[in-house]
């Protein structure tokens, strides 16, 4: 009887050791546990995943910054190439990642030559998932290739932004002036300035706008400020505004700016070797002006300005048949400028040939007539960004007086606007 009790208890207990084996409380802590484990397993993969295509995302950056401004094409080739593949790989992952990769693997693309292959790539791109100094550094990379279109578009995506603004005004206005908008330069420059009030380049660059529309008065007011900047401690910029004094008509200030430059700075007059033949003329002193300028001739016979300079002194000194070679050579280096057209006229006249002039004078007020154009159309062209007529018109006018280099920058507007407008997936009429 002892013994079946014995044997019951025993039975009991394995079954009771049994039904808590399987019970699944038994097991709940350890497989949670191992689910966790398992889980986390998947999250670090996935997360070393995405850091190593953030490190090639970083990677490639860096690798195609580096090569922007780089003038061997082979070079910049090869390091376009060798970031492809990581940069497509970067595509696959999230948009905050995959989009910043679109822009590169564009730039990669570009700098291959493959420019073609960018338009379906960009398609679904979003930039607002691009840093602002991804979109300007962008920018600067294809206005180096001379893809202008997609330059400006990144750098005005980047305008819209606040931050990073110092590097986009930068950038800017380095597109923005090779491309005629001059009112957007002036408009980035006063900004610089205000983020950037020491530093002088923001005035430099105003100088050369207000220069190429031949505001003088501005243009001096702009080399004042940067000589304030500089505690006036760069002779080149002084000895830059006292040939525009000259042009204001300032000759006292421009008198004795050149004599400080002369006794602070001699070997900086060399850069300007008729400045002080120029200075003389407005003085005056028409013979000390021509004995200046004869004693530095070599250095400005190839010169036009110089060549018309010469060209007066000698008319003054009652040279006016000597006048006419320099004034016609003058001519044929710059034949836009109406000035040598209008003293070589007056030699002839001086000189006696009276129906040579009178044809010249004509040529001359149709020259002027044709420049008030083109400065009317100019300024159509900068308050119109996406007129396209206009910017032909300027072409074919600076084609009729010569101006080579003029034709060149309009041509160039007009190409940029031809593509910004076409189409997407067909070609560019040419209406040059």
């Amino acid at each position: 009887m002892c013994s079946m009790k014995v044997e019951e208890r025993v039975a009991d207990e394995t079954v009771r050791d049994q039904r808590l084996w399987y019970d699944p409380r038994r097991w709940e802590p350890t497989g949670w546990l191992v689910f966790l484990t398992l889980l986390g397993g998947v999250f670090f993969g996935i997360r070393s995943v995405s850091l190593g295509r953030w490190e090639d995302l970083e990677k490639s950056r860096q690798g195609l910054r580096a090569v922007i401004n780089e003038p061997n094409l082979g070079r910049r080739f090869q390091r376009a190439f060798s970031v492809e593949a990581p940069l497509r790989d970067c595509l696959q992952a999230r948009a905050s990642l995959a989009d910043p990769a679109r822009l590169w693997l564009g730039i990669s693309l570009a700098f291959q030559d493959r420019g073609d292959e960018i338009n379906d790539l960009w398609q679904t791109a979003d930039w607002r998932h691009c840093s602002t100094e991804d979109l300007a550094q962008a920018a600067m990379a294809f206005f180096r290739i001379s893809d202008f279109p997609r330059a400006s578009e990144l750098i005005r995506q980047a305008l819209q932004r606040l931050d990073a603004r110092e590097l986009v005004l930068r950038t800017a206005i380095v597109i923005d002036f090779d491309l005629g908008r001059l009112e957007d330069v002036l408009t980035h420059c006063q900004e610089l300035a205000q983020l950037a009030p020491r530093d002088p380049s923001p005035w430099l660059t105003e100088a050369a706008v207000y220069e190429a529309q031949s505001n003088w008065p501005k243009v001096v007011e702009a080399y004042r400020t940067v000589l304030k900047l500089t505690a006036g401690n760069n002779a080149r910029y002084r000895l830059v505004m006292v040939g525009f004094l000259l042009k204001v008509g300032n000759v006292a200030e421009a008198r004795q700016e050149f004599d400080r430059l002369r006794q602070n700075s001699p070997d900086v007059m060399a850069e300007e070797p008729s400045l002080e033949a120029n200075l003389l003329f407005a003085e005056g002193k028409f013979l000390e002006a021509r004995e200046s300028l004869e004693s530095v001739w070599p250095k400005v016979s190839d010169n036009a300005d110089g060549l018309i300079l010469y060209g007066r002194l000698l008319m003054q000194t009652e040279r006016p048949a000597d006048a006419i070679p320099h004034l016609e050579k003058a001519r044929r280096l710059s034949p836009a400028d109406s000035q040598s057209l209008y003293h070589l006229a007056q030699a002839h006249r001086r000189a006696g040939h009276e129906d040579v002039a009178t044809n010249l004078l004509s040529r001359h007020r149709i020259l002027l007539t044709i420049q008030q154009e083109l400065y009317a159309l100019s300024r159509t062209a900068e308050a119109e960004p996406n007129n396209l007529p206009v910017r032909l018109q300027l072409v074919r006018l600076y084609e009729s007086i010569g101006a080579t280099e003029q034709v060149e920058y309009w041509q160039r507007s007009v190409v940029i606007l031809q593509q910004r407008q076409q189409p997407a997936g067909t070609e560019a009429p040419s209406t040059l």
